[in-house]
């Protein structure tokens, strides 16, 4: 027999986030990522917060209704 089991160290409710494969996060809590803004494609550099298996929380830089990719 197996079981397979996950612990949660820290989660938030309500907050912007990106999915993972998006966000390549640096080890200072960085993130450039491409935003989809007034017709064309920006650059955009993001501070990012909590990591997770799909999900990267966006503390700043990018808001809500924004596409990012």
């Amino acid at each position: 027999m197996s079981v397979d089991g996950s612990i949660v160290i820290a989660q938030k409710d309500n907050v912007l986030r990106l999915p993972r494969a998006v966000v390549r996060a640096r080890p200072d809590g960085t993130a450039q990522i491409q935003v989809w803004a007034h017709g064309q494609i920006e650059k955009r550099q993001v501070k990012v917060g909590l990591k997770g298996d799909s999900y990267t929380e966006i503390l700043s830089g990018l808001s809500a209704g924004e596409t990012g990719w």
